[in-house]
């Protein structure tokens, strides 16, 4: 794959990095913060590259939120410190190379930083004759590979393969645990030993379980942050059809390996003296079962409840709705995987809220409930009906929020709330021709209003 930056760009580049060169310190002060102004703290981690474990180490500092105000090379020679000014301007550099579209879509932001400050380095010390330019995009260029990244999935089983967006899923066979142990004991000077071990692990860990995949061209830190992106949405859009999308008091568990919501509890059980029980336990409720996708829901059910999803996140985001409906569906997700229902409440109104709302002035009692009434009812009292049971539901929210009132788990309240549920469900289902539609939420909102007068 061959990289190409806009010669206006290159030029600003060269402009960014030159300044950046001039504010290069080599004595490693700290920014500094006058005060009574607020000193961040500074969390500092080491990355040494794959060709070169022995010589400098490169120190990256970050304030407290994350983000990255510092970065310096240590080794023999001194070391090279880039702070205030000088990281910024660099920053600003590595924006501008990752924003150009042929760069963005096949490479990480963090990976242009890493390569424009090696640059930098040694521009410093005199050891590179190429441009910044062109030393950073025939680097990425090297860098990009086609990669397979396979992500398993708690409490999920799949009886077909299938697939959502770009997203494959399938199980992880036992035939490709096999070929894997093949391929990577025949490479040339493997430590057969270790190599034993890990697909030991693998297939101890993963096989047969369900799994997504995501096959790209891209750097490898790209194709990992795409697979984790992308599989994330998908999920989302297949929990759309799971048991907590329907039921007020039941999870879906159904998650990335990691990031599934399974409580656990760690204990020290004593008897005269001796430790007799286990220290650490999963807590699974009887109702925490794998959710099931098969034959007959990847045929019919998936297709009719969420095919304008797929077909949505397969096409990539071309529109701001689209974002925004990404954003709110994705929010809306993860009130599946709770079972506390004030937990699940909170997450459902606030992924209404970003579609339905124009911004934050707007009453959700008012406008939002209407807005839902129109989008999912089909006639007048139908209409009346989602609009007060909206606001039922959002009583409930508030009670909790205001008043630390849990909801009641009583008939007439799980009524309320298994119909809400209904109701939001079908507010995503009926996105397919909205998301064809319009162009962003304003027009989506006016298209709703619209609706009352016909």
């Amino acid at each position: 794959m061959t990289l190409a930056i806009h010669p206006e760009a290159a030029e600003r580049v060269r402009e960014l990095v030159a300044n950046t060169m001039a504010k290069v310190s080599t004595q490693g002060k700290q920014p500094q913060v006058a005060a009574p102004a607020y000193q961040p703290e500074y969390y500092v981690a080491g990355r040494i590259a794959e060709k070169d474990v022995i010589g400098g180490i490169v120190r990256t500092q970050t304030d407290r939120f994350g983000n990255e105000v510092g970065r310096a090379l240590g080794d023999d020679e001194g070391e090279v410190h880039l702070h205030g000014d000088a990281h910024e301007t660099f920053a600003r550099a590595c924006d501008v190379i990752w924003k150009q579209k042929s760069v963005r879509h096949a490479i990480s932001i963090q990976t242009v930083r890493n390569l424009v400050f090696d640059w930098v380095c040694n521009a410093h010390r005199g050891s590179t004759t190429k441009s910044v330019v062109e030393f950073v995009l025939g680097k990425c260029e090297e860098l990009i590979d086609e990669w397979e990244v396979i992500l398993p999935i708690a409490g999920l089983h799949v009886e077909a393969p299938f697939a959502i967006g770009r997203v494959g899923f399938k199980d992880l066979s036992k035939a490709e645990c096999a070929q894997f142990r093949q391929a990577s004991l025949s490479r040339e000077g493997a430590n057969l030993s270790v190599l034993e071990r890990l697909h030991d692990k693998l297939e101890r860990d993963y096989q047969g379980k369900a799994t997504a995949r995501v096959t790209l061209q891209a750097e490898r830190e790209f194709a990992i942050e795409q697979a984790f992106g992308q599989s994330e949405l998908a999920l989302a859009a297949l929990r759309l059809v799971s048991i907590g999308a329907f039921a007020p008091e039941r999870p879906t568990i159904m998650d990335l390996v990691g990031r599934e919501h399974v409580p656990s509890s760690a204990y020290l059980l004593i008897r005269s003296g001796a430790f007799v029980g286990p220290s650490k336990s999963v807590q699974f409720a009887p109702d925490m079962t794998p959710f099931i996708v098969d034959v007959d829901m990847i045929q019919t059910t998936l297709p009719a409840m969420i095919g304008h999803w797929s077909r949505a996140l397969k096409s990539g985001t071309t529109t701001k709705f689209e974002e925004d409906a990404f954003r709110s569906m994705l929010l809306y997700s993860r009130a599946t995987t709770y079972r506390n229902i004030s937990e699940k409440l909170i997450h459902i109104f606030a992924a209404l809220e970003s579609l339905l709302l124009r911004d934050d002035r707007e009453p959700i009692t008012a406008a939002a409930a209407d807005r839902l009434a129109f989008a999912v009812g089909h006639d007048g009292p139908s209409r009346m009906g989602v609009a007060k049971n909206m606001r039922e539901a959002y009583s409930m929210r508030s009670k909790y929020v205001h008043h630390g009132a849990e909801p009641s788990a009583d008939s007439s309240d799980l009524a309320i709330l298994e119909q809400f549920l209904v109701n939001v469900s079908q507010f995503y289902i009926n996105l397919s021709e909205p998301l064809r539609n319009h162009q962003d939420r304003v027009q989506y909102i006016d298209w709703l209003e619209a609706r009352k007068y016909e």
